[in-house]
């Protein structure tokens, strides 16, 4: 073999040897360094989906706890409902004595008063009361006078004292019967004259019904008008047994009338009965 052929093969591997070892450092001075200690803190603290407090931290922010559970979202529940006067916003007016209808001041759709006339049913118990009424106010009348005479014959020496004492009680008997009278005569309604129970509005409002006839003869208690105040009303819905479980007082409603005009309200109590 050739010796100075064998020296240049030699060289050529000594050559390649230095080249590659040249190459790979080259490459690791031009690579991506390796992530220094600043880098991995950096990244430690990055921006999570985890808030961490302590238990003393959560009594002083005020946070409560509860325990996750299913439900359901509470749902617009239609109802068809009727609008209905308050429990003290109508009144029902009877005659409180039989007798014949004789003068009507009120029709329906007429405002009223409280304490207003509507109407005269003229009757004979209304006579027996105003007379009762007059009698008890005589007999006040002479025992008055009576125990008067009692006390000067008293004074004088004359009369008893067991006399002026009996004379007392009969006052205070006759006192009773007319306060009693009295009372009769003004819940019946009886009038001035004697002879009619007058028909009075308990309330102010307008008068909604009056099935009652001029002339016609009525008994006592029975129905001549219907006054309901129309600024006092209520309104009542009925709705299914399952609707109705959800529904509780204070809830919004929403009220639609027949020519479309909207009404907000607010339930006022929920009866639970169904039908």
């Amino acid at each position: 073999m050739n010796p100075d052929r064998n020296k240049l093969y030699a060289g050529a591997a000594i050559g390649l040897v230095l080249a590659a070892l040249a190459g790979f450092g080259v490459a690791r001075m031009t690579g991506p360094s390796a992530p220094t200690d600043e880098t991995e803190a950096a990244a430690s603290t990055a921006p999570t989906d985890t808030v961490v407090i302590t238990q003393d931290g959560i009594k002083t922010s005020g946070i409560g706890l509860a325990q996750a559970a299913s439900g359901g979202v509470a749902g617009i529940i239609l109802a068809s409902a009727t609008v209905e006067a308050t429990p003290d916003a109508e009144a029902v007016l009877t005659a409180r004595a039989a007798g014949t209808v004789t003068r009507i001041f009120k029709r329906i759709g007429d405002p009223v008063s409280e304490g207003e006339t509507i109407a005269l049913v003229e009757s004979r118990d209304a006579s027996a009361i105003a007379a009762d009424r007059s009698t008890a106010a005589a007999r006040v009348t002479l025992a008055s006078r009576q125990l008067a005479r009692e006390r000067i014959l008293l004074n004088q020496g004359v009369s008893p004292r067991a006399d002026y004492e009996t004379a007392e009680a009969n006052l205070a008997v006759a006192q009773a019967e007319a306060r009693q009278a009295s009372a009769a005569a003004s819940a019946a309604k009886v009038s001035r004259d004697g002879r009619s129970v007058a028909v009075v509005s308990s309330i102010s409002g307008r008068i909604t019904s009056a099935p009652v006839n001029l002339g016609a003869f009525v008994q006592a208690e029975t129905e001549l008008f219907r006054v309901a105040d129309p600024r006092r009303l209520q309104i009542e819905a009925s709705m299914p047994a399952a609707d109705a479980l959800r529904v509780k007082a204070g809830d919004r409603v929403e009220l639609t009338t027949n020519n479309g005009q909207k009404v907000e309200g607010q339930v006022r109590s929920a009866t639970g009965v169904v039908d």
